[in-house]
């Protein structure tokens, strides 16, 4: 019996509707630098180029974590060995200890902003009803240790999740596919992986991941990309939703099926 939903965050209950811009970088890129430089540390780069690089490298990172077991740095590790390595100087490190989690929060949320990002709107009632019924946790692959928690509190749904089972990446040391994190989130909620279903939108990360940990089932979020297009595994399209309120109705479905 299915008695715990843990939920994916960016692309499922989060979901960007806009892209970035040359002008953006440019935008974003000085306000870093800024920031950087209050602190002491100063970037000879221009604004735009400054922030591409960090673009890059933050893609490249997703690289160097998927070819080691799917681990992940805290936000400062990251900083340190991947996005600002060439520009840091070793007497440095303890003030980008301090400023790692502002600096990576200040890009999460200004992307966020300019790309219009926003929750489903009703995800706070579909998560609302589904706390009556079932345990509700959340895995986010995340650099950053409170932009997810900062937009749960204020989206004032944070109270729908069990405070236990809101697992960020760049806290637990490890991202999803990795199957151990969807192992320990069903720990957080005493129950055994096969007593819980995933709720995510890509096929690598959410569905390859709570298989490999033994869930009972994902249900996918297509963020209205036609099912034809999907890139699922084989029987998943039976698992394919445009709206969270139909997520109940797979439930039983992979309950039945099973």
């Amino acid at each position: 019996m299915i008695k715990g939903i843990i939920f994916d965050f960016g692309g499922t209950l989060y979901k960007d509707n806009k892209q970035t811009t040359d002008a953006h970088f440019q935008e974003i890129g000085e306000i870093l630098i800024n920031f950087l430089k209050r602190h002491g540390i100063n970037i000879d780069m221009k604004a735009k180029n400054f922030y591409a690089e960090i673009i890059q490298k933050i893609q490249y990172s997703k690289i160097y974590y998927k070819k080691h077991d799917d681990i992940e740095f805290s936000p400062y590790k990251l900083l340190k060995h991947i996005v600002l390595k060439d520009f840091i100087k070793t007497k440095q490190l303890p003030t980008l200890k301090i400023i790692a989690n502002n600096f990576v929060n200040i890009i999460m949320n200004y992307e966020s902003a300019i790309r219009d990002g926003n929750f489903r709107s009703n995800a706070a009632e579909v998560l609302k009803y589904l706390n009556g019924k079932y345990k509700i946790g959340l895995i986010s692959n995340s650099c950053s240790h409170d932009f997810v928690l900062i937009k749960l509190l204020k989206e004032n749904i944070y109270q729908y999740f069990d405070e236990n089972c809101i697992l960020i990446s760049s806290q637990v040391g490890i991202r999803k596919p990795n199957k151990l994190i969807f192992t320990e989130a069903a720990k957080e909620l005493d129950l055994l992986p096969e007593e819980c279903i995933y709720v995510g939108d890509t096929t690598h990360e959410d569905v390859e991941g709570a298989r490999k940990a033994g869930f009972a089932g994902s249900i996918r979020v297509t963020n209205d990309i036609p099912y034809e297009n999907i890139d699922a595994f084989p029987n998943d399209t039976n698992y394919l939703i445009n709206d969270l309120n139909d997520i109940e109705s797979k439930i039983y479905l992979i309950e039945k099926l099973k």
